[in-house]
């Protein structure tokens, strides 16, 4: 909630997934409460849930002996907010992970959501992914030693510098040609990646939302510099 909130009424709507609809409400606020009392609980009773290791608020909603642990934002979503041409994911339009008022969220593909995360400057890049093998200072070097290489000698140069760098050939290749740590080349603008297959869960693509899955978290890095997270 934002301090302004106090000042607004929440408007509470019935969760509209089956199994749960007759025993939760979620608010416009971004809050979800039980609207039927149970064993150990009664009605009206705020679940807060807690922050995932991703920045985003998950709650688990308990029905019949059932654990749901869902993703706040999505559950918000599904419930309040309009999505006349079914888009799969959701944005935080603010990039506040911990903002799920309905009037932060919003319903986008995932070329907009990855074009979003990239205006805002959420994309990971380069050293700022925590499993990335590679330093900028290492991609300058690949770069200069590589530089005018040609035929077999340049083949014999990839090879050598994979395995002083801990990395595979294609690692290198990708590094050379600018297919990864492109904001790394002299005078290059950053531009928003691009989606790959225009899946709803990202395989390797860079930031969006969870997505089709209210339920299951989604992302991860890889080792070229590249993050998968949600925004």
């Amino acid at each position: 909630m934002k301090p302004n909130d106090l000042l607004i009424e929440a408007v509470w709507k019935a969760v509209p997934i089956k199994g749960l609809k007759n025993h939760y409400e979620v608010s416009t606020l971004g809050r979800v409460r039980r609207s039927a009392g149970g064993k150990g609980t009664h009605a009206g009773r705020i679940i807060t849930g807690g922050i995932n290791s991703g920045g985003y608020r998950q709650v688990d909603l308990c029905t019949g002996g059932v654990d749901n642990v869902l993703y706040l934002h999505r559950l918000i979503a599904v419930t309040v907010v309009p999505n006349p041409k079914g888009k799969p994911e959701v944005n935080h339009l603010s990039g506040v992970k911990t903002d799920n008022s309905a009037d932060n969220l919003d319903w986008a593909t995932r070329q907009e959501n990855l074009a979003h995360a990239a205006r805002m400057g959420l994309m990971a890049h380069g050293e700022r992914v925590h499993t990335a093998k590679l330093t900028s200072e290492n991609v300058a070097k690949i770069r200069t030693e590589m530089a005018g290489e040609k035929g077999r000698k340049r083949s014999n140069r990839v090879r050598e510098l994979a395995a002083r760098y801990g990395v595979s050939r294609a690692a290198i290749r990708d590094v050379v040609n600018g297919r990864t740590w492109r904001h790394c080349l002299p005078n290059q603008q950053h531009e928003p990646p691009v989606a790959v297959g225009g899946q709803v869960g990202p395989p390797r693509s860079v930031g969006g939302h969870v997505g089709g899955s209210i339920a299951t978290p989604v992302g991860g890095r890889d080792s070229q510099g590249v993050a998968t997270r949600e925004v």
